[in-house]
């Protein structure tokens, strides 16, 4: 074998184990930067999901137990605020789908407040404007939980301490407990107050 095929052989060579090389440290940069983006994007979906049970239990009223109890002085629960593009991480490192979960949530986000500006808008009763509030906070709550579940699974991200609480059993007893509450009141308008199909014909002032 000539010197000029040993040279080139050595030169493709090397250039494949460079290739190599650099392939395999983008790769172990992408793997770290996705960890460090699941991490951050499990701290941020938590602390969110503690905003929806905060509005999920938000009554509509404060304990009146309290010695301090002021109703004028009462303001509800606010929304929590999902700015997830607020954190400065590199979204193409994780699995697509998850990052579209995450982007996406958004517009649920969107979706929820429109049910309950509608809510709001055809029936003003503040008892079922709070009702329908935090009812669709509860299935935010739930919704957003499951991503950072999958995140947690995917890139071996510890469990959350539920030791002492459980946002998740919380959440979902709520989300079961307002639900049927929901239907009851739905029955409750559909059927009248005594139990009969009410008649939009009826002129109430003639009864």
């Amino acid at each position: 074998m000539s010197e000029a095929v040993i040279g080139l052989i050595g030169v493709i060579v090397g250039a494949a184990i460079t290739v190599g090389f650099e392939s395999w440290k983008d790769w172990r940069t992408r793997k770290r930067n996705a960890r460090y983006l699941a991490i951050r994007l499990v701290s941020f979906i938590d602390r969110y999901v503690q905003g929806c049970v905060e509005v999920t239990g938000d009554s509509g009223s404060p304990m009146e137990s309290d010695e301090d109890y002021h109703p004028e002085d009462y303001s509800p629960a606010e929304y929590p605020v999902f700015d997830v593009h607020s954190l400065d991480v590199d979204w193409k490192s994780i699995d697509p789908n998850l990052m579209y979960d995450v982007l996406s949530f958004p517009n649920q986000i969107d979706a929820a407040n429109r049910i309950i500006a509608e809510e709001a808008r055809c029936n003003p009763a503040e008892i079922e404007i709070n009702l329908e509030r935090r009812y669709q906070y509860t299935i935010l709550g739930l919704t957003i939980s499951k991503v950072a579940d999958k995140l947690r699974r995917e890139y071996q991200i510890p469990q959350r301490d539920t030791e002492a609480y459980n946002p998740i059993e919380y959440l979902i007893k709520y989300r079961d407990d307002l639900g049927a509450e929901k239907k009851r009141l739905s029955n409750t308008w559909e059927n009248g107050p005594f139990g009969t199909k009410k008649d939009d014909n009826i002129n109430e002032d003639k009864i």
